[in-house]
């Protein structure tokens, strides 16, 4: 049993929601234009939606309701571009795997790198220029949301990186809750949201920008 979502509209909100309000959770009928469901009673439906939801989009919060009954908290004041609250959010959406595939071919990679020395980091600025090929020129590989946390070389500070669409940004986040406590738990951890990707090649690409 499947769930399919067929319109291009559902698909991007679902890839770069944060907050995702699953309503009328209370009917067991879903329109043919919405999904295509059939033989599962409401509860195994709502269910099986959910799972799908969360296949395409780990990181967004998910919440069922009624009659579009939401507490208001859950749609203002959440952060989306909290440096604070990024790591979390990140470490959280870890639980989905390292690789997966959506039911309409999103798929969510997770590429992680470790070092054990203060001078392990990234490269910036070639950080930067793979960064800004696979958002700009690459035409085979569409992104959606890039999330991440990465090291500077002989830098106690965590970056964070943050993609939509074809805009990125890292941002140096100076609090005493985003060092790196020694030298041993360094590392650059990367989660792609996006379509067309291949691993394979995808990885040399951010190894080359590492240093040891």
């Amino acid at each position: 049993m499947r769930v399919t979502f067929e319109s291009s509209k559902i698909r991007s909100q679902l890839v770069f929601a944060d907050r995702i309000i699953l309503n009328k959770s209370d009917l067991g009928m879903f329109s043919r234009s919405t999904c295509l469901i059939s033989g599962l009673v409401p509860k195994e439906k709502l269910e099986l939606i959910s799972k799908s939801i969360r296949d395409s989009n780990s990181m967004a919060e998910l919440t069922s309701t009624n009659y579009s009954e939401v507490e208001v908290s859950f749609l203002f004041d959440i952060h989306t571009f909290d440096r604070s609250m990024a790591l979390t959010r990140f470490e959280e959406s870890k639980q989905a795997g390292s690789s997966c595939a959506s039911k309409f071919n999103v798929e969510h990679h997770v590429l992680e790198f470790k070092g054990d020395r203060a001078s392990f980091g990234v490269d910036m600025s070639k950080f930067k220029q793979v960064i800004g090929e696979l958002l700009w020129n690459s035409e085979e590989i569409c992104i959606y949301r890039m999330k991440g946390v990465i090291c500077v070389p002989h830098d106690e500070f965590k970056y964070f990186l943050q993609a939509v669409g074809n805009v990125f940004e890292i941002e140096k986040a100076e609090s005493q809750e985003t060092v790196f406590q020694d030298s041993l738990d360094r590392m650059c951890r990367i989660l792609i949201i996006g379509s067309g990707i291949k691993l394979g090649e995808l990885y040399p690409k951010f190894l080359e920008t590492i240093l040891y």
